[in-house]
């Protein structure tokens, strides 16, 4: 018994110790990217857009923090009162600081 109870008091913290540092450090080591999506309303008479589409991305080669914006008024009906235009903007920002989508 008391080999059980000296192994969960020393080694077993130990073990997460060490296993928690190296899935750590690996972690660490995948590249991400931040994103954010933004929730935006608009007067449909401020907007000279027809919006005749479903939104827009934008390139890489235009290096921008907006990658896209949906027209979500446009895609789903009742999404935003009559007279108002609800769009989703996304945002992105790579660990090396490079917008990315």
């Amino acid at each position: 018994m008391r080999y059980a109870w000296h192994y969960k008091r020393t080694a077993r913290p130990i073990f997460f110790a060490i296993t928690t540092r190296v899935l750590a450090d690996e972690l660490t080591a995948i590249p991400f990217a931040s994103s954010m999506t933004i929730n935006l309303a608009y007067r449909r008479e401020d907007i000279k857009h027809p919006l005749d589409g479903f939104g827009f991305v934008v390139p890489l080669v235009e290096k921008r923090t907006i990658l896209a914006c949906s027209f979500s008024s446009v895609k789903f009906p009742g999404r935003a009162p009559d007279g108002q235009v609800c769009c989703v903007r996304s945002l992105a920002e790579h660990s090396s600081g490079m917008s990315t989508l």
